[in-house]
This record gives structure tokens, C-alpha cells and sequence, in this order.
């Protein structure tokens, strides 16, 4: 995910000839990834026509967030929301919850969460029918909501503008399904309790999102939106990430988006285990796409290079065993870096870097500061964690079976 955003946002615009791809792994797995990442735009010609606009409402040389209001806990400061559907999984219970971040304990009869923990869950026609933890909302189709008895712990979604108009709401929090070509009348959706749930059906799907964005900030709307998609068409899992990383990948790092919704409608027939496994590959990629575009820290950052001959260590092996060691330490960066000659320089903002200095030797950096040379490679990975410990950032992992 890290490698495609910035690719892909190019691609995405008709810009570049050539497709560089640095993994870490052998360069042989490298050549199917830039296949994919082109492959998608053999078929984009032809696609819907998104409407042009005479100057967009931005600086493209200058990052910048989008304003908006903070609605309930969606927007404003917020870090970007991730909601998961569970809208056709076949009769959910406690358990079900786990795959995405939310594991029910029997003996103490409580909830826990882990760091990669949905804020809301889509419910459709149906409530879930149990209660669910304190840092989980369900939202509901909005004609079932109506007849909740208690209207208060769940929020409506309403199909459109139309269904939206002229009935009951939530006083908190409503949901409302807009489509990316739509951009007529947004002023109305200018609501303080109100957010857009933000869908494509366009083969450009990006840029027609992105065009959506540009109209509300012409119109000064500071409704906060969370994009959609529906990925019901790609069937091959590395595709999948190619797919969602550019598509809302792209959005967050140009400063849009204040969530993350993947629908899985498309699932409707599958029996529940698939579902179970579905829904937890598409939490994990929501949360990895918030991690690589530095909107939403959940787990630790490595930093690794690609290999190559002056790489001085088994890179692929060493970055496992180091992730095995440290893929606890929410929110560190550690660099893995195979050579002293470009490590440094691309590590730069790691917190922590090892990098190979000579035949079976390594030097570990704190920041861009050297603070041990010549470190035999048999016990650097101890030291590695020594320096961490030295620095008052590590945490003992959890022995809680729950989250395997």
C-alpha cells in the first residue's frame, strides 16, 4: 500500500510512461505488481464524463485537510472513522465481531478492542439485536430505524436526498447516501448532523470523488464524508489492495475522506465462515490504508528498502523477525535498511533504524543518530529492542489469545 499510493495518484491523473516497483522481496514478485497497477487503466477509456470545473479550490503543491464540522465523532479533528458491513452476513452474534477489532470475553462478560476496532457497523434492514460494546455504533437502514423502539443508540442511513427530505432524523447523527456525479443542490446537505456517505459508479471512480469534493469546497459545505466503494469485481486479493489504495488512498493523502466504508453486498450468498474471512481482510486494508497515508495510526511502521547487491543481510527474513518482535509497538517506525550507502537518507523519519554496515554486522540508529556501529547481526536484533526499552517506547505485548 505504501509503494501504490503515490504511483497510483499519477496513473490516476494520465500522468507517466513507466512503472517502477521496489518490494521487499524478490525482484521477480515485482514485475506481476506493476502489471496489475496498469492493467486497470485498459479499461478506462470511454468512462462516464466527470464534469469539468474552471480552477480547483486547492494548492496542488500544498497538503492541505479538508474543513469540516465534527459531527458525533466524524470530522473536524477526528481521525478518519472505518465502518464495516455486515449488512447481508448471515445471523451475527458476539463472536463475529472479532475479525474486526472487537472481542467478546464470557468469563468477565466484557469487551475489548484492539487498535484496529471499527467505529460503526453498517446493520442494513436489521438490527444486530445485541448490545453491542461502547466503542461501536450501529447504523441502520433509515425506514427500519423508524420503528426501533429505542432510536437513540442506533443511526439511520438514508438510501438518498430524496428519502432524507422532509422526515424524521436523528438529533445526534444521520447517514445519507450521495452519488459522485450528483452535484447539484449540496447546499442542503450543509447539516450540523449530518454526513455523506460518498459513492461511485463510475469506472474513474477517483476522480469523480475527488471532483465531488472540489464542488463542496467551492460551496463552502463542511458536511464531513465518508467514501465508498464496492469492490464486488475483483476477485484476486493483491488486486483488491491495488484497487482500494488508489481509490481511497488517494483521496486521504490529498486531504479528503474522514472515513472509510467497504460494502459487501456482494456477499449476500456466501455462507457465514467466508464472511467472517471477508470482512476481516477488508478491516485490515481500511486500517492499512489509513496507516500508509498517515491519517490513522494503528500498528507499527517498517521502513524497509527494496534489495539489492550491496543489501549486506537476508532483508525479507530480518524484517520478518523483526516485525515478529515489535509489531506491538503501536505508532513506532523502525527503518530496515539492507546497506549504509542510501539507508540513512531513507529512513530519515524513522524512529528507530538497523542497517547493515558491513558483512554480518549492523548499525542501529535512534533517529538519524548513530548510537551503536558494528554490531554483530546474531544478536542486533536484541539490541535493536535494548535501544527501544533504553528509550522509554516499548510495551510488553499481550498474551491474549483472543487477538490471534
Amino acid at each position: 500500500v505504501e509503494e501504490a499510493e503515490p504511483l497510483v495518484d499519477f496513473l490516476e491523473d494520465g500522468l507517466g510512461d513507466t512503472v517502477r516497483v521496489s518490494l521487499t522481496e524478490e525482484p521477480e514478485f515485482e514485475m506481476p505488481v506493476g502489471q496489475k497497477l496498469v492493467q486497470r487503466y485498459k479499461q478506462r477509456q470511454g468512462h462516464i464524463p466527470i464534469a469539468s470545473i474552471a480552477e480547483p479550490p486547492f494548492d496542488p503543491f500544498t497538503y492541505q485537510v479538508r474543513k469540516t464540522r465534527e459531527v458525533y465523532n466524524i470530522g473536524g479533528a477526528q481521525v478518519p472513522r472505518v465502518i464495516a458491513d455486515l449488512s447481508t452476513m448471515p445471523l451475527p452474534q458476539y463472536p463475529d465481531l472479532k475479525g474486526i477489532g472487537h472481542f467478546y470475553l464470557p468469563e468477565p462478560d466484557k469487551w475489548r478492542m484492539n487498535d484496529q476496532g471499527v467505529d460503526y457497523v453498517y446493520a442494513g434492514k436489521r438490527s444486530l439485536g445485541f448490545m453491542l460494546p461502547n466503542g461501536l455504533k450501529e447504523i441502520i437502514d433509515a425506514k427500519e430505524w423508524k420503528g426501533l423502539a429505542d432510536k437513540k443508540h442506533a443511526f439511520p442511513l438514508f438510501a438518498d436526498r430524496e428519502q432524507w427530505r422532509g422526515v424524521e432524523h436523528h438529533p445526534t447523527l444521520n447517514f445519507v447516501r450521495v452519488d459522485a456525479a450528483d452535484l447539484g443542490h449540496l447546499k442542503e446537505l450543509d447539516v450540523a448532523n449530518l454526513v455523506i456517505l460518498l459513492e461511485s459508479h463510475n469506472a474513474h471512480a477517483m476522480a469523480e470523488m475527488r471532483r465531488f469534493f472540489w464542488e463542496l469546497q467551492v460551496l463552502g459545505v463542511q458536511t464531513p464524508v465518508i467514501t465508498t466503494r464496492n469492490y464486488a469485481d475483483v476477485q484476486d486479493e493483491e488486486a483488491l489492495v491495488l484497487h482500494a489504495s488508489t481509490d481511497m488512498g488517494s483521496l486521504l493523502i490529498d486531504g479528503y475522506s474522514n472515513g472509510l466504508f467497504f460494502s459487501t453486498a456482494h456477499l449476500d450468498t456466501t455462507p457465514k465462515e467466508g464472511y467472517l474471512s471477508a470482512i476481516k481482510k477488508y478491516n485490515q486494508l481500511a486500517f492499512g490504508i489509513l496507516q500508509a497515508s498517515r491519517t490513522r495510526i494503528s500498528k507499527t511502521e517498517y521502513i524497509s528498502c527494496p534489495s539489492c547487491g550491496r543489501t549486506l543481510f537476508d532483508l525479507q527474513e530480518t524484517t520478518a523477525m523483526i516485525r515478529r518482535r515489535t509489531e506491538h509497538l503501536k505508532g513506532l517506525k523502525i527503518g530496515i535498511m539492507g546497506c549504509i550507502v542510501n539507508g540513512p537518507g531513507e529512513m530519515a523519519d524513522a524512529d528507530f533504524g538497523y542497517v547493515g554496515s558491513g558483512k554480518g554486522k549492523i548499525t542501529l540508529y535512534k533517529g538519524m543518530e548513530v548510537v551503536k556501529k558494528f554490531v554483530p547481526s546474531e544478536h542486533a536484533v536484541d539490541e535493536l529492542i535494548e535501544l527501544i526499552k533504553g528509550a522509554g517506547q516499548w510495551t510488553e505485548p499481550e498474551n491474549d489469545t483472543d487477538d490471534e
